[in-house]
């Protein structure tokens, strides 16, 4: 019998068999599980009395709700690789989140410092390079004050993430500590970067390569192709943001299975769409580990659209990445 041209196009076999409503459950129930044990984890250190800061002096009690962290205590450097992340995406709203990963050299050969960006990344190089070279207070504070004038002036405009006036609207003391916040990570950073010897050089990832991938799934795969696992140890990566739940729960999955340590600072768990899978996550012990054995018993069935409901998966609890974190790492450090 001849097919009918004008029927319908049947689903494929694969497609048919693809439960993709128990795959999405299957996904939120392990967001929401991993959500609430990082919260868990987190609500048991407040109040512990942490690491001091530069300045000898202790972190303020939590002044907000229990947090959303991760359980370790991120290294000293990497805080300023973190910091030095902040300070770039204020110099352009645009780029939302900066990702630094800093490689060291051997033999007194000179590290790499690995700059990526979710958007924005032109100009990146060069004002790391201004925060690195200010040799003395004066020039400290000149770089303080151009990056306040380039936030002031980008937050002109009122589609501006994170903000709905312009910095000179601002109430006169959430300005005076943002200033002070903005002059405090300069010098942090300009101390950190002056400290690595030789000066590491600075690079900045191809944004273009893969558009939408978020900037920590991008050093760590570029980190993949160059290096072996073995081979990572006292790399460092530090993010202007904590990682959405996707990441983090990438970041995890590879961690655990390749056993090799890439720390982040912790995690907000929102949910993000448009997110492009990580190379990584093609090995199936890694995607197995990232889903859990419920979705990834789903996702065998069809990896091609199940990738893809990953990649498209919103957020669905409200909320996301606009909760009350500790870590004042999103832009609003005051």
């Amino acid at each position: 019998m001849t097919a009918d041209p004008d029927a319908p196009a049947q689903p494929l076999e694969g497609q048919q068999q693809f439960p993709k409503d128990d795959f999405i459950k299957a996904m939120k129930k392990r967001i929401a599980l991993k959500k609430a044990a990082v919260f868990q984890a987190r609500q048991g250190e407040l109040g512990q009395n942490d690491e001091s800061d530069d300045m000898g002096v202790p972190p303020a009690a939590p002044s907000r709700s229990p947090t959303l962290l991760d359980t370790s205590t991120p290294k000293r450097e990497q805080r300023r690789q973190a910091s030095l992340g902040w300070l770039l995406t204020h110099y352009n709203l645009k780029r939302v989140c900066v990702a630094v990963l800093y490689e060291p050299g051997s033999g007194g050969t000179q590290g790499k410092m690995i700059l990526a960006a979710n958007n924005g990344p032109e100009g990146m190089k060069e004002q790391a390079e201004k925060i690195l070279k200010a040799q003395n207070e004066a020039e400290v504070d000149q770089v303080t004050r151009e990056l306040l004038e380039t936030y002031s002036e980008a937050l002109k405009d009122r589609k501006a993430r994170g903000r709905k006036k312009p910095f000179d609207k601002w109430p006169k003391d959430e300005q005076t500590k943002f200033k002070a916040a903005i002059t405090r990570r300069v010098k942090k950073v300009n101390a950190y970067l002056r400290s690595l010897a030789p000066a590491p050089q600075f690079t900045v990832t191809d944004h273009a390569r893969v558009p939408d991938q978020h900037c920590e799934m991008r050093l760590v795969d570029d980190l993949l192709q160059r290096s072996s696992p073995t081979s990572t140890n006292g790399v460092s990566l530090g993010i202007s943001k904590l990682c959405c739940a996707k990441c983090y729960l990438a970041l995890e999955a590879l961690v655990a299975v390749k056993n090799i340590k890439i720390d982040v600072q912790g995690a907000h768990m929102g949910v993000f769409p448009k997110w492009p899978l990580p190379r990584f996550l093609d090995d199936p012990l890694v995607m197995e580990k990232f889903l859990g054995p419920d979705a990834y018993a789903r996702y065998e069935r069809n990896p091609e659209i199940a990738r893809e409901t990953i990649q498209n998966l919103e957020d669905f609890q409200g909320g996301g990445s606009k909760g009350k974190i500790d870590y004042e790492s999103s832009g609003e450090e005051t």
